[in-house]
C-alpha cells in the first residue's frame, strides 16, 4: 500500500515540475493573438516599455531568471510574472543579441 503513495506522489511532482517549466510557451500560443503593442527598447542597463500612454521600465538586476528556447525568452521579474520575447518580433541577428545580452545580465538562466 506505502508503495501505490509512492508512486502517486511521484507522479504528482513530475507533473507539477512538467506544467511549469512549459507554462510560458504554452500561455503565449493560447493568447498570441491577444497581445496589444508594445514599443520595447533594450539596452545595456534596462529594457523599457511603451504601450499607450503607459510606460514601464526593467533594469537586468531585477530579472529573477531567464528561460532562453529557440523561438522564445521569458524574463522572469517573480516567480510567476513574466515578459515573453518571441523570436519572430525580432529582425535579421537581433534575438542572437538579445540572446547574448540575456546570458550576460541574468543570473539564472534555464
Amino acid at each position: 500500500m506505502s508503495y501505490t503513495f509512492l508512486a502517486y506522489g511521484a507522479i504528482v511532482i513530475l507533473l507539477h515540475f512538467y506544467i511549469m517549466r512549459t507554462l510560458g510557451s504554452r500561455l503565449f500560443r493560447r493568447h498570441k493573438n491577444r497581445v496589444l503593442p508594445i514599443d520595447i527598447q533594450i539596452d545595456s542597463e534596462k529594457i523599457y516599455f511603451s504601450a499607450n500612454e503607459n510606460q514601464a521600465t526593467v533594469a537586468w538586476n531585477e530579472i529573477l531568471k531567464a528561460c532562453i528556447g529557440t523561438d522564445v525568452i521569458l524574463l522572469y521579474i517573480t516567480k510567476m510574472s513574466f515578459y515573453i520575447f518571441p523570436k519572430e518580433n525580432f529582425s535579421g541577428n537581433d534575438f542572437e543579441t538579445f540572446t547574448a545580452l540575456v546570458k550576460e545580465k541574468v543570473k539564472e538562466i534555464k
